[in-house]
């Protein structure tokens, strides 16, 4: 029982049992009651430690080794955070089953405004992001096609592509970045411990620049393939900006919303928005005479779960005057592939746009 009177003993289709609670770190610890079962032949079985001892009754077999760790008090409304920290063995297809079929409920905040304290912590101080504009700076006047177009950004909207092939002229903005976003991550990580694996970036929006939102036809967009709905929240990717000027961003709070009910926030410098793989979101409107320049970074469980150069729009019901969110879109597909030597893409359909990115 946790000291909100929560029972985690049995938690996430699990069978725990409480270990310790440390008084330091304020936070329990709970450990997977499964054993696994003797003579089982070649098929895995887990059970109970008494149906897992050994003929003679004296030796339980091997012990599932998940970890169930609960933080206490978190946020400003002081509530429970259980993560696994270390993963069970008992349920060896558990990233590869249907959490949908399962009915298991994605309690994950959409998206979350985090303002950090830069003096608690490895965050951008007004000085750390002059340094990192500076850097953006050294590396446009070394690389004339550092920038290219975002889908939906009609040519005002901009970002990095092949940041992660190790092309000399982009190895170190790409590590700056990797640096100014430390701390943003660490972060994430600590929420959610499963997401190991990161890819990092940057975003422009030119002076007068119109919404994604507008550049999409008046739609939101997902950034990562429809298959990450199917694994257990804990281990669906998230994905975090950082604003190094100010920036708009416009999302809806969730997958039952209307049209009427789309949001939109001004995130400043040093802050940092982070959100789900179910948040539906795009960039939005620049209303001023100066570039806006924001980091980004995806965070994920699986490395095959990374964004691959595609984003999904969804439709609006309608005819209904506030029509709800309804499907995604079949017809648009930026499944991208550059031409050598060229500043066009042509998509798999062979239509020509121009460079895209889901962002």
């Amino acid at each position: 029982m946790s000291k909100g009177g929560i029972n985690y003993s049995n938690y996430d289709d699990h069978s725990y049992r409480y270990s310790s609670t440390s008084k330091r770190d304020n936070e329990s610890t709970y450990l997977c009651n499964n054993f696994k079962i003797a003579g089982a032949g070649e098929t895995t079985r887990w059970g109970t430690r008494r149906q897992s001892l050994n003929p003679g009754g004296t030796t339980p077999g091997e012990r599932c080794p998940g970890k169930l760790i609960v933080q206490h008090g978190i946020s400003i409304a002081k509530c429970d955070h259980p993560y696994l920290k270390v993963e069970h063995k008992c349920v060896d297809n558990r990233e590869v089953t249907s959490a949908v079929s399962r009915g298991v409920v994605d309690n994950r905040p959409q998206l979350e405004r985090i303002v950090p304290n830069i003096d608690s912590g490895n965050y951008l101080s007004k000085q750390g992001i002059e340094e990192v504009l500076r850097a953006f700076c050294k590396a446009e006047n070394r690389d004339k096609n550092l920038w290219q177009n975002i889908t939906g950004g009609n040519n005002m909207r901009k970002w990095i592509p092949d940041i992660h092939d190790n092309k000399a002229k982009r190895v170190t903005l790409k590590e700056t970045i990797e640096k100014a976003l430390k701390g943003y991550i660490t972060i994430v990580q600590e929420r959610y411990p499963a997401l190991r694996y990161c890819k990092v970036g940057a975003i422009k929006s030119l002076p007068g620049a119109r919404s994604q939102y507008e550049g999409h036809g008046g739609k939101f967009h997902s950034d990562y393939p429809q298959s990450v709905e199917e694994l257990e929240p804990r281990f669906r990717p998230v994905s975090i900006i950082v604003g190094l000027n100010p920036f708009n961003f416009m999302w809806l709070h969730d997958r039952k919303s209307r049209e009427s009910e789309k949001k939109v926030m001004t995130v400043y410098p040093g802050e940092m928005i982070m959100f789900t793989n179910h948040c539906l979101h795009a960039g939005g409107e620049n209303y001023t005479d100066v570039e806006q320049i924001r980091l980004f970074a995806y965070l994920v469980s699986n490395e095959s779960h990374f964004p691959s150069g595609q984003v999904t729009t969804w439709d609006w019901h309608r005819g209904d005057d506030d029509p709800l969110i309804s499907k995604p879109s079949a017809s648009f597909n930026t499944a991208l592939s550059r031409k050598p030597d060229m500043d066009q893409i042509r998509l798999k359909g062979g239509r020509v746009a121009s460079v895209g990115k889901n962002y």
